[in-house]
């Protein structure tokens, strides 16, 4: 059968036609019969071209496409066995139900995967030793303690052809210890692929306690208290006895009382008395029975105690942070102006924390703090402390130091002048009683600016100076001025920011600063992202404030972030009074705070964990400073200056303590006995960065463990081998391979639960140990269906959750569909056309049905220009005597006067003559 697949290229037949009329054009010296085969050759080329455009096609095979339905049964050792039986009845019941365009596929899967064509229907039912078709199925499959679950959604995935239409039925309880099937999940519903899920009931009769979840700390200190929490299932609610033991030799042990039977959670403190990695391990049980405890392993870093090194300016002033440190037993040691070694650059690296405790910029040399940078950058932990020499009063602004704390610094000093320039839309927009809040608001902060340097700046499509900059003192004159300006016009961000950009970069300000207000959308903004980099250059913060509820936040907000200025929104203009004071005051306030606060607390993680907003005491002072973006704030003043940040810098940590450790500004923190706390746990977390030579994690892939090694940033070394060490001594010896993150990666098959002593090793012999611990597989600790998943998969892949086998039936399956299988057949025309081409080219070139020609001409170049001019007066001749005859003398005489001439070019005189005779006879007339 022949088909179109692409039957509007009938379109194409239009320019084709207007083609064939410039292109069919013949030779002058083509006989008659020539001509018509020429034209025939060249409407064939053309007829082929048009019709390969609709692109036909030939029906080569044709067959009905069949529907796949594959079941997936979940075979893993947490199935119910007499609920898995169910699963394979039901199977084996909707297969004999399918039609006979439909085909059936088994897929059973645990850990692993296995296919088969049929599913016998066992008697027995069961897991038992009865030998009976399930059993022999079974066999086939490795069934390990865990379920792939992500995995078994993939293959059923590839069980459907692409471009083919399937439907996957799911039985399973919901356990997935790999943690694939969120993704498998994805790809099943970008295949359009639907999944009707059946849920399985987990083993029964579960009556044993079990440890179901463990947390420990990952990282420690010697001397540190941990809580280790714990969830507990006691199916009988028995009482139990929990019991955690540490290879330190720590140990505690909890007591569950009886009653309710369920889950419960639990909490048992330790502290470690050694460094190293420490294994823990946890059991519970019913008190006084017997049996098998449920365990759980874990390990635990304790790490060695931080070294700080102290830089102070004297030694009155660093006496309280040096008593602090003493009591945390925090070894430190202090380093004063000119005491400290002249290559600070190999010092540094031996300390994981520096502390700056109020000391000045000028002790240290630009190599010095550039020697500080890189130290950070490389692991290194820093602290700076508040005070009169510290941030922006000790001058480190726009230094290296600066650049790696989390915070930024006001250069200003107390009682400098300020440069400001007001910038505020005039635009029609603003017309009515915004605009008298405008005024209102604008006169409210000249009256704040008196004795600094202000400028206005009106705009709408264009700008205009109301006020040059210049120092104001009295403003009876600029009110009048305001007073007789009036809105109206457009709205353009562009000329007035770069007029105000001009009028400061070149002042002899240490702060100045832009005020900007709009209510509208400006008709260029794209041209507004250029200046934004000039602002920055010459460090001129833009404060943008956006008016009304129509003005487009995202522009004001983009000016105010791209040049570290702050953002306004008010809906309400008669808010503005207020903003426009309070943005005053912020820019003109001092670079320090004295008076009594209470610190807020904003994150209790890190830092500050284990500490509450209650127990924090007044402060009576800080240094301003701004917290950079990528910085954590864990506490903060009431006005939202930071007290206390952090952020990482490379692959070390800094932090920021605005307050004082003197204590002048810390005097009711110098009797709280959290301050030990917080410094510290902030030590402790600026020293993490301190590179190691290798870090491992492990992850539970049913009962294998997976186990990562990650080299340190400084390591050289190429890992090779893993040698884990059980506690009976057993060693198994595996090979690390790199992945393309840079991680050293080997697998545990069948990993025996217990603590392992895991040595790495490289090409020149052994690198280091540590310690890791395998449990028994996730699989196991299922106790009820994970509906919360099954779910997600049936709905995101467009199928069915059906909790109760016996309900399940085919969905209504789509009628079978007939395929055909088309050979295109536009390569072949279009070769055909190509080959007409040619014959035509061939034709022409060759004058196959031409008089003689030009090709004759060039070899015979006297006789035969002769014969050429006779032909051509024949001609003009001919259509001379047809022209005559139909009465039209004109254009006869004319093509007389042409044949009478090119007769006399082919010297043929007597006929020239009688052409002649002719065109007399008309002129006669």
């Amino acid at each position: 059968m022949l088909g179109l697949g692409n039957p509007f290229g009938i379109i194409w037949l239009v320019p084709v036609l207007l083609m064939t009329l410039l292109w069919i054009r013949t030779p002058v010296f083509v006989s008659a019969a020539g001509k018509r085969v020429l034209l025939g050759v060249k409407l064939g080329v053309l007829g082929l071209l048009v019709v390969a455009l609709l692109d036909p096609r030939w029906e080569t095979q044709r067959f009905q496409e069949d529907f796949r339905v594959v079941f997936a049964v979940d075979v893993s050792p947490s199935v119910d066995p007499g609920a898995r039986q169910e699963a394979f009845d039901v199977v084996a019941s909707l297969a004999a139900d399918l039609p006979g365009h439909a085909t059936p596929q088994y897929l059973l899967f645990s850990g692993s995967h296995a296919t088969c064509d049929r599913l016998p229907r066992g008697d027995g039912g069961g897991t038992g030793g009865g030998g009976g078709p399930e059993e022999e199925l079974l066999a086939r499959l490795a069934r390990e303690p865990s379920t792939d679950l992500g995995g078994a959604l993939e293959e059923g995935l590839k069980a459907i052809p692409p471009g083919r239409r399937g439907r996957l039925y799911l039985f399973t309880d919901g356990g997935d210890t790999h943690g694939g099937a969120g993704a498998a999940t994805r790809r099943l519903a970008e295949a359009n692929l639907p999944v009707s899920v059946v849920p399985l009931e987990p083993v029964l009769g579960r009556d044993q306690p079990r440890l179901i979840k463990a947390g420990f700390p990952d990282r420690l200190f010697p001397g540190e208290e941990f809580a280790a929490r714990f969830l507990v299932a006691n199916p009988a609610g028995a009482t139990l006895t929990l019991d955690l033991r540490g290879s330190d030799g720590t140990a505690a042990q909890v007591s569950i009382p009886g009653g309710e039977a369920g889950l419960s959670a639990h909490v048992v403190k330790l502290r470690p008395q050694t460094r190293g990695v420490i294994g823990y391990v946890a059991q519970v049980a019913a008190a006084g029975q017997g049996g098998t405890p449920s365990r759980r392993f874990h390990t635990v870093t304790v790490r060695s105690l931080p070294r700080a090194l102290v830089f102070e300016e004297a030694p009155a002033d660093g006496r309280f942070l040096r008593d602090l440190l003493a009591a945390e037993k925090i070894e430190f040691t202090t380093a004063r102006p000119g005491s400290w070694p002249a290559d600070l650059a190999a010092v540094l690296p031996l300390y994981p924390c520096v502390i700056l405790n109020n000391i000045h910029r000028k002790h240290f040399s630009v190599p010095e703090m550039e020697a500080l940078r890189q130290a950070v950058r490389d692991g290194t932990g820093l602290l700076m402390t508040g005070g009169p020499n510290a941030f922006g009063l000790g001058e480190w602004t726009e230094t290296p130091v600066e650049e790696l704390l989390p915070v930024r610094m006001p250069r200003r000093t107390v009682n400098q002048p300020l440069a400001l320039i007001l910038v505020l839309d005039s635009s029609g927009s603003m017309f009515g009683e915004s605009w008298d809040y405008l005024i209102a608001a604008t006169k409210e902060i000249l009256r704040l600016c008196r004795g600094h340097y202000v400028g206005i700046i009106m705009f709408n499509h264009l700008p205009s100076w109301v006020l040059p900059l210049q120092q104001i003192d009295e403003l009876d004159e600029i009110y009048q001025a305001l007073d007789q300006y009036y809105p109206g016009g457009g709205t353009v961000f562009s000329l007035p920011l770069a007029q105000a950009l001009v009028a400061l970069k070149d002042q002899p300000f240490a702060h100045k600063n832009v005020l900007m207000l709009s209510d509208g959308i400006p008709s260029d903004a794209h041209f507004v992202t250029p200046l934004l980099e000039n602002f920055r250059e010459f460090k001129i913060p833009v404060t943008t404030i956006a008016a009304g509820s129509e003005v487009n936040l995202d522009n004001l907000r983009a000016i105010a972030d791209g040049t570290d200025g702050q953002f306004y929104a008010s809906p309400d203009f008669a808010e503005l009074p207020e903003i426009f004071r309070k943005e005053f005051k912020r820019i003109s306030a001092p670079p320090f705070i004295e008076e009594p606060f209470q610190p807020l607390l904003t994150d209790a993680t890190g830092l500050a964990r284990g500490l509450t907003q209650d127990e924090i005491p007044t402060l009576e002072g800080l240094v301003v400073t701004q917290k950079k973006d990528a910085a954590t704030q864990v506490l903060t003043s009431n006005r939202g200056d930071p007290v206390l940040a952090w952020w990482r810098f490379g692959l070390g940590r800094s932090a920021a303590l605005t307050t004082d450790l003197l204590p002048a500004w810390s005097k009711a923190w110098a009797r709280w006995n959290g301050l030990g706390k917080l410094m510290r746990q902030t030590v402790k977390e600026l020293s993490e960065g301190v590179p190691e030579r290798f870090t491992v994690e492990t992850a539970q892939r049913g009962s294998d463990l997976q186990i990562w090694v990650q080299p340190g940033p400084a390591e050289k070394t190429a890992f090779r081998f893993l040698r884990l060490t059980d506690s009976a001594s057993q060693t198994r010896h595996l090979s690390l391979t790199q992945a393309a993150d840079g991680r050293y990666e080997a697998v545990l098959r069948q990993a025996v639960p217990g603590l392992y002593v895991a040595e790495v090793s490289g090409p020149a012999g052994r690198v280091g140990a540590t310690m890791v611990a395998a449990n028994d597989s996730q699989e196991m600790q299922t106790t009820r269906v994970n509906l919360p998943l099954l779910r997600q998969i049936a709905e995101q892949t467009g199928g069915e959750l059906v909790e109760d086998p016996a309900q399940l039936g085919l969905v209504t399956l789509p009628s079978p569909a007939a395929t055909s299988v088309f050979v295109p057949l536009w390569p072949w025309l279009v070769l055909l056309a190509l080959l007409l081409y040619l014959v035509d080219i061939y034709l022409r070139r060759a004058n196959v049905f031409g008089l003689r020609g030009r090709s004759e001409l060039k070899d015979d170049p006297a006789g035969s220009q002769d014969e050429i001019y006779r032909q051509l007066a024949q001609k003009f001749s001919a259509l001379a005597e047809e022209h005559s005859l139909r009465g039209e003398e004109e254009e006869a005489k004319r093509f007389y006067l042409r044949a009478k001439a090119f007769f006399m070019k082919a010297q043929a005189t007597r006929e020239a003559n009688q052409m002649w005779e002719r065109y007399k006879r008309f002129e006669g007339h």
